[in-house]
């Protein structure tokens, strides 16, 4: 995800730089692991579904992860329909029998993926907090 996008995220309440928050143009902004986690997850749906890619939509996928903050359950995972997005700890059953579009997300993938990409950039030893949002 570009700097662009991310501040056009930051802008529109998405997410927020939770160690050092811009104090105005050009100033920087510092993301804590979850903040990136965070970014990581509306990026892979924006991915997903594309043309169809509302602030709505990705509001609703940051505030499902902002809930998650809550919790550390292992084997959460994102879905997102048409109209919003939630945690679904317990699998798809009662989603597919609706007959609903979804796209899902694997939070622990994600987690993984992002840790391993942040230690090809060499900053894996920084990576403490486990914490989705």
């Amino acid at each position: 995800m570009s700097e662009r996008q991310v501040r056009y995220l930051a802008t529109h309440g998405l997410v927020r730089a939770s160690i050092l928050h811009t104090a105005g143009r050009g100033s920087p902004a510092l993301y804590a692991y979850g903040d990136l986690l965070k970014l990581a997850a509306i990026q892979r749906i924006r991915l997903a579904v594309a043309a169809d890619t509302t602030l709505e939509r990705l509001r609703a996928v940051a505030a499902a992860l902002q809930r998650a903050d809550a919790t550390t359950e292992r084997g959460q995972m994102l879905v997102m329909d048409e109209q919003t997005a939630w945690l679904e700890p317990d699998g798809l059953r009662t989603v597919l029998a609706d007959g609903r579009a979804v796209v899902v997300l694997s939070l622990d993938a994600l987690d993984e993926q992002l840790r391993l990409k942040l230690r090809r950039e060499g900053l894996g030893d920084r990576v403490r907090e486990k914490k989705v949002a």
